[in-house]
């Protein structure tokens, strides 16, 4: 699987997240798990949360390996001040998101990203108004297809807050995003999208313009 490439700038892995499938909850996978971790993901309610957080780390793992020639190992991941995940002593960036049913997971040396993906469904979209500005409302009630385009909305802000890395600390509606870029901080980020599967909308935020051609989309089947 590994890739010579050199016009590959960002790798990104994706896994379905279903029960039927496979089982990543027995004590073989958490056992290469730190404790900690382990302690933590178990306290979540629902198996599909702990499994899809198990997904993420294993697609890390998988695609610094394969495409980075990097062997992980788990108690390399850290979090900064902001909760932010980092690899210790590497210049690797990683981002992982999960919505329903297919964990994603982005990596690059080239700069900071970030990724989200959520599935389209039923939203009552004036709950979330006050998290965005008068135009990206507009937008949104006056599409044809009111929960794509709220979803649209929805992951390109999310992934930039992702790639920023301070998340809760900024208002969604402190910036806006016009022709897939946006400026925030001072930082200019370029938005793309990620096309996984037709039910859910996806995009990939970074510090470098990436273009489609410079993504490699992989999925992984434990």
């Amino acid at each position: 699987m590994k890739n010579q490439d050199d016009t590959i700038k960002i790798h990104i892995l994706f896994a379905r997240n279903t029960k039927k499938n496979y089982d990543l909850l027995s004590s073989r996978h958490l056992s290469i798990f730190p404790l900690e971790y382990v302690k933590r993901i178990t306290k979540y309610r629902k198996w599909q949360d702990i499994q899809a957080s198990v997904i993420g780390r294993l697609l890390l793992y998988e695609g610094l390996k394969n495409f980075y020639d990097y062997k992980l190992n788990f108690n390399m991941i850290q979090t900064d001040s902001f909760k932010r995940p980092f690899l210790l002593n590497s210049q690797i960036d990683f981002n992982i998101s999960h919505s329903t049913g297919i964990v994603v997971c982005a990596m690059t040396r080239k700069c900071k990203i970030g990724v989200d993906i959520e599935k389209i469904k039923k939203v009552t979209v004036q709950h979330f108004s006050y998290q965005m500005t008068k135009l990206e409302l507009n937008k949104v009630i006056g599409s044809k297809n009111l929960y794509k385009e709220f979803y649209l909305y929805w992951t390109q802000k999310e992934a930039t807050l992702k790639a920023n890395g301070k998340g809760l600390y900024i208002p969604l509606k402190s910036f806006e995003i016009f022709n897939n870029e946006t400026c925030l901080n001072g930082q200019k980020y370029f938005i793309i999208p990620i096309k996984i599967d037709e039910q859910y909308i996806c995009h990939l935020a970074s510090t470098t313009k990436i273009f489609a051609n410079e993504i490699l989309l992989t999925e992984i089947k434990f």
